[in-house]
């Protein structure tokens, strides 16, 4: 097994949304253990984590979110969503930590 995960990424700049798939989950860590270079890597390819949701499907087929704060991974948290159209409406009308904090409502 190797160090690191392997994954595919999608990106909608139009919508800032990241899609990262796990696919190496047999030979590679997965992506939910490496996470922190997920993000890494996803800031050296100049997307800015702060702004996009990153969204990610796991092995098992889930798709759950994935937070950032100051560039770096700072939690997971729970779509539990079926499907890519399915994860990315429920990732675009969450509010983030810093709307939270804030006291910020939906729209």
């Amino acid at each position: 097994m190797t160090n690191r995960s392997a994954y595919d990424l999608t990106v909608d700049g139009e919508q800032h949304i990241a899609f990262v798939v796990d696919t190496g989950h047999e030979t590679c860590r997965s992506v939910t253990n490496d996470v922190e270079n997920v993000v890494a890597d996803l800031v050296r390819l100049g997307i800015d984590v702060d702004r996009y949701r990153i969204i990610y499907r796991d092995s098992g087929g889930t798709w759950d979110g994935i937070d950032t704060e100051d560039a770096r991974f700072a939690g997971f948290y729970a779509l539990r969503a079926t499907n890519r159209t399915e994860a990315a409406f429920m990732a675009l009308t969450r509010r983030t930590r810093a709307q939270l904090a804030a006291g910020v409502r939906p729209k």
